[in-house]
């Protein structure tokens, strides 16, 4: 009997495998068999950057939460100026490299901001914003609003194997390790008036481009 149940497993082991083998490579039954069992809870707590502190005290968190190939996504924060912030999670290409959040040695000009370009020694590049499309990592807009007393609350979802898929065809990512990455928020009061040695080249103004907040992301439970 035992010899039968176990022949009778291969048999629908094998056969299951040659069924994924010759699917489409569109979403199919097997490859969401397969990603079915994918879970795992991630967290930055996020903190002012060092020189970069706008009035307010900021904080911020956000969670990740990967399941049935689902990432869901909740960002908090408050103290920020009022407007849209971008939100970026950074990360390098060595998956040996884990990002960090920039401190005050990053001011390698000495001009008392660390700049976008400053931060990335620390916390490697943008990988992909935070923002209403994830999968569009070339749309501008579409970044979370702070409202008039200065606190965000957003959520969005995205599929996780076309993120990690989007990101391993712009980014030669080859596999996207949350653990490894850091979230920083950010923008500053457009009003301020920023030395002319402050580095800068996203899509929006420098003043909106600001490193205000980071965290290292963790696995939950460790």
């Amino acid at each position: 009997m035992f010899h039968k149940l176990n022949w009778l497993f291969w048999v629908i082991f094998i056969s299951f495998i040659l069924n994924c083998s010759h699917a489409e490579k569109k979403k199919t039954y097997c490859e969401y068999s397969m990603a079915s069992g994918i879970t795992g809870s991630y967290r930055a707590t996020l903190s002012p950057v060092p020189l970069n502190i706008p009035s307010g005290h900021p904080s911020g968190l956000v969670v990740f939460t990967i399941n049935n190939n689902a990432l869901d996504i909740s960002f908090t924060a408050e103290g920020l100026y009022p407007g849209e912030h971008m939100i970026s999670i950074n990360g390098f290409k060595d998956p040996k490299k884990n990002a960090s959040c920039p401190d005050a040695r990053m001011d390698k000009n000495f001009d008392h901001i660390i700049d976008i370009n400053e931060s990335r020694n620390s916390a490697g590049k943008r990988i992909v914003y935070i923002k209403q499309n994830m999968l569009d990592l070339l749309l501008p807009g579409q970044n979370p609003e702070a409202d008039s007393t200065g606190k965000i609350n957003f959520q969005t979802t995205v599929p996780w194997d076309e993120l990690k898929q989007v990101i391993k065809d712009n980014d030669s990512i080859n596999d996207f390790n949350l653990e490894k990455m850091a979230v920083i928020v950010h923008g500053i009061n457009p009003g301020i008036q920023l030395p002319g040695t402050v580095g800068n080249n996203e899509p929006l103004n420098v003043n909106a481009s600001i490193p205000v907040l980071c965290g290292s992301v963790s696995k939950r439970g460790k």
